[in-house]
């Protein structure tokens, strides 16, 4: 009797364990409005090895680029995070100002005018006062990566003084001071989703768009327009965030796991954007 005891009991841990090993992973949904070919994309790839490493498989991570979940809208995308259909974002600062006026402070024009002040501010005070705006709406930042300085592509000419705007079709982001800022310039500011740009250039529809220089190679710009303004008006922080309902769910080891995958995986990201 005692040796049929012992067996079964070896057998119901033998199944237990083959349970708890074939068990489905937790997928995570990461979104991102960029492409493949963007250093957004290997920084979230470092984030998926580091997480599905040091958790045995337990999450599966899933990489969303061009957000494929909303069709290339980027505000959707954000609705998204806070309601908790998906379970990470990776976006530039600009972006977030749909959700909060406040963020508009870090990307006006020539506040930031080199990387050393840069980092000066955004590893200190700034930093936390952007994750405090993340926070009151519905979002729980993990980490600032770096889309750069926004740069103007153009087509039909180049872009030398300020008089080379004029009456030229601009694509920006949807937000009031870009309006201004280029409206001041002299050009015709327009808002076309992102994964629309190059058709729209191709077809000349819009003259110009302005970008972070990753981005517009992450969309190959450079094979329908000629010409590059570096003018280093604006910079543009990158918000790597997780919604509150996923952080709720975790462990305390597991927050503290997810926390330092997003600096790691958001520093070697900078690091390739400078190098």
């Amino acid at each position: 009797m005692k040796k049929l005891i012992a067996l079964m009991v070896v057998c119901s841990s033998f199944m237990f364990g083959i349970s708890s090993s074939s068990a489905a992973p937790v997928v995570i949904k990461i979104s991102n409005p960029v492409t493949e070919n963007s250093t957004w994309y290997k920084g979230l790839l470092k984030f998926k090895e580091i997480i599905e490493e040091k958790t045995s498989g337990k999450y599966e991570v899933q990489i969303y680029n061009s957000d494929q979940l909303t069709a290339g809208n980027q505000t959707q995308a954000l609705e998204m995070i806070q309601m908790g259909a998906t379970d990470f974002d990776c976006r530039g600062m600009v972006i977030h100002t749909v959700l909060d006026d406040r963020f508009t402070v870090v990307n006006m024009p020539f506040i930031l005018p080199d990387l050393e002040t840069v980092d000066k501010i955004l590893s200190g005070s700034g930093k936390e006062a952007l994750f405090q705006f993340a926070s009151e709406n519905g979002l729980h930042p993990l980490a600032l990566g770096e889309s750069g300085y926004r740069q103007i592509t153009s087509g039909p000419k180049a872009i030398r003084v300020p008089a080379d705007m004029k009456n030229l079709k601009v694509r920006i982001p949807s937000m009031p001071m870009f309006f201004d800022l280029f409206e001041i310039l002299g050009a015709n500011p327009t808002t076309i989703n992102m994964s629309e740009v190059f058709t729209a250039l191709q077809q000349g529809v819009i003259d110009a768009h302005e970008n972070p220089l990753d981005v517009s190679r992450s969309y190959k710009i450079n094979e329908v327009q000629k010409y590059i303004t570096l003018w280093n008006a604006v910079y543009d922080p990158i918000l790597f965030c997780c919604s509150e309902q996923f952080w709720a769910r975790l462990s305390d080891e597991e927050k503290t796991l997810f926390q330092n995958a997003s600096y790691e995986a958001l520093n070697y990201h900078k690091q390739l954007v400078r190098s």
